[in-house]
C-alpha cells in the first residue's frame, strides 16, 4: 500500500512537471497571433470559467472577513504573474523564463524573513544560495545579454516575488481556510478583469473565425485550464 502510495505520488509529481512545464511553451504559442495581455487574459479566463460553477457551490463555507485576503491571493498569486510571464516572454525565450521561474522558493523564504518573521534553517539557507548560484550561471550562459533582455527577464523576477508574498499571505491570513476554497474563490474572482482586459485589447474584434486566432487561442485557454485551474 505504501509503495503504491509513493508510486501514485511521484506519478503526479511528474504530471505536474509536465503541464507547470508546458506552460512557457504554451504562452509562445498563444503570443503568434494574440498579444501578451490577450494570452494572459484568456489564461485567467478560461480558469474562472471552468471553476465557476465549483465556486458558486462552495461559495457560503468562505468566511466573509477572508473574501478581502482571498482575492488579493488570486491577483498576486495568478492575476499579475500571468501578465508579467507573457509579456516577458515577448523578449526573452520560454526556457530562460521556465529557469527564472525556479526564484519563487527563493523569494517565498526571502519575503517570509524580512516581511512575516518566518525563522529559516542552515539547510533552507544552503538551498537558497546554491539555487541561486545555478541560476546565475545558467542565465549567463545565455551568451549576449543587452539591457532589454536584463529588463525583461527582470518582470519574471517581479513574477516570483509576487508569488513570494502570495505564498506567506496565505499561509498567515488563510491557512484555516481550505485551499480548495482559496483557489476557486480566487480565480472567478479574476473573471471579470480578465474579460475587461480582452475587451479592451480589441481581442473580441479580431477575426475569431480564423484558424490560427483559434489555435492561439486554444493554447492560452489549455494554459488556463491545465497549467492554472
Amino acid at each position: 500500500m505504501q509503495s503504491r502510495d509513493r508510486l501514485l505520488n511521484w506519478g503526479i509529481f511528474v504530471a505536474l512537471s509536465f503541464i507547470w512545464g508546458s506552460s512557457f511553451i504554451l504562452m509562445k504559442e498563444g503570443m503568434k497571433e494574440l498579444s501578451a495581455y490577450q494570452v494572459a487574459a484568456i489564461r485567467m479566463a478560461s480558469a474562472g470559467i471552468i471553476l465557476l460553477p465549483l465556486a458558486l457551490r462552495q461559495m457560503k463555507q468562505l468566511p466573509k472577513n477572508k473574501i478581502g485576503y482571498t482575492v488579493l491571493s488570486g491577483l498576486l498569486g495568478s492575476f499579475f504573474p500571468a501578465f508579467m510571464f507573457c509579456i516577458a516572454e515577448t523578449r526573452i525565450d520560454s526556457s530562460l523564463a521556465g529557469i527564472l521561474n525556479a526564484l519563487t522558493p527563493i523569494s517565498v523564504i526571502t519575503i517570509g524573513i524580512l516581511f512575516f518573521k518566518s525563522k529559516v534553517t542552515r539547510l533552507q539557507f544552503a538551498g537558497v544560495l546554491i539555487g541561486f548560484t545555478g541560476l546565475c550561471l545558467l542565465f549567463l550562459n545565455k551568451g549576449k545579454i543587452d539591457l532589454t533582455y536584463i529588463s525583461y527577464s527582470c518582470l519574471v523576477l517581479l513574477a516570483t516575488i509576487s508569488y513570494g508574498l502570495n505564498v506567506n499571505l496565505v499561509n498567515k491570513h488563510l491557512h484555516e481556510v481550505p485551499s480548495f476554497h482559496i483557489a476557486t474563490f480566487a480565480f472567478v474572482s479574476l473573471l471579470i478583469p480578465a474579460l475587461a482586459v480582452l475587451w479592451i485589447t480589441g481581442y473580441f474584434s479580431l477575426p475569431l473565425g480564423n484558424a490560427k486566432v483559434w489555435w492561439s487561442t486554444g493554447a492560452s485557454a489549455i494554459l488556463g485550464i491545465m497549467g492554472t485551474a
